[in-house]
């Protein structure tokens, strides 16, 4: 026995929610509220949502994803992990690395 005692939830089989479009736009949608108006950007018209990826798991509530919001010809990089949503701070390449690494380990 370690030295603590922690309790590791199972969170069970990977659900992939790639096509889940609810799911997508309720991200999509707290992802927007996280950007700033005025600093982020000038207008919000016909903004594209890109996932990488997005999965739940069977035996819990949590999501993990990675994705981007395009506006203005910028792009706004974000992950959600088990219930929070984070905006970070990577470039395009990293992104798609990040993507690739997802999709090669799905093979496992």
């Amino acid at each position: 026995m370690g030295l603590f005692n922690f309790k590791k939830k199972k969170r069970g089989e990977c659900i992939n929610q790639i096509n889940n479009i609810e799911l997508r736009e309720k991200l999509g949608d707290y992802a927007f509220s996280l950007l700033v108006p005025g600093k982020d950007y000038q207008e919000f018209e016909n903004p594209i949502l890109t996932f990488a990826y997005l999965y739940t798991f069977k035996n819990s509530n949590d999501i993990e994803a990675l994705f981007k919001i395009i506006n203005e010809g910028k792009s706004f990089y974000f992950a959600a992990q088990k219930k929070t949503v984070i905006r970070l701070k990577i470039d395009e390449n990293l992104f798609n690395q990040l993507s690739e690494h997802d999709s090669n380990n799905q093979n496992d």
